[in-house]
């Protein structure tokens, strides 16, 4: 019985360090690539990322607090490694509630900046559907409280994704086109029933 708890509690110490072993993997993986960002460090931390357990949410894989930030970042300055790992990082489910958000922030604004970088990595990953809208509809935070700030967003995000003339991206660039004027149709409805309260 002894033996039995013995083997048992060694099992389970293994199983602890094989764990801590893989996340400080991992950890090094996401600083090698953050501090940069080149194709080696690239391809070591995506081949991490497609190898995690989807099952426990590839929480083995998810980057910390510093390494996220850096990674906003980098895909706000339209670092095509980082755009392309934040997308997979989506695509696997690694981001939830504020940091989900900000992820999808950061992607948004690369409509107005780096709009062929941004369709070329949803059409890479397959996004479709609601992950493709909001993409291109979650404004940034400080236009939250400021309708029109919304409106010359939206309408900035367009003009850009016009401008795109690559065919192979024109069923990616009509559709967020789309998304985005039906987003500014509503904001302009709002505007609307603003100024009647007034």
């Amino acid at each position: 019985m002894i033996n039995l708890t013995i083997r048992h509690s060694v099992g389970q110490m293994l199983l602890m360090l094989a764990f801590v072993s893989i996340v400080s993997a991992s950890h090094i993986e996401w600083n090698d690539f953050l501090k940069d960002p080149n194709p080696v460090t690239y391809g070591t931390l995506v081949e991490s990322l497609k190898a995690c357990n989807k099952a426990a949410k590839c929480i083995e894989v998810t980057p910390d607090l510093d390494a996220f930030d850096n990674l906003i970042a980098l895909v706000k300055s339209g670092n095509p490694y980082a755009v392309d790992v934040a997308v997979l990082s989506r695509d696997l489910g690694l981001f939830d509630g504020a940091n989900l958000e900000d992820v999808i922030e950061a992607l948004g604004r690369l409509a107005e900046t780096h709009p062929k970088l941004l369709l070329s990595t949803l059409q890479k990953y397959k996004f479709t559907g609601y992950r493709f809208e909001d993409t291109f509809v979650m404004l940034p935070h400080e236009t939250v409280d400021d309708v029109d700030a919304k409106i010359r967003t939206v309408q900035k995000r367009i003009d850009s994704l016009s401008r795109v003339s690559d065919p192979s991206l024109k069923k990616e660039r009509d559709n967020a086109i789309l998304v985005l004027k039906r987003e500014l149709g509503e904001l302009q409805r709002i505007k609307k029933e603003l100024r009647k309260t007034k």
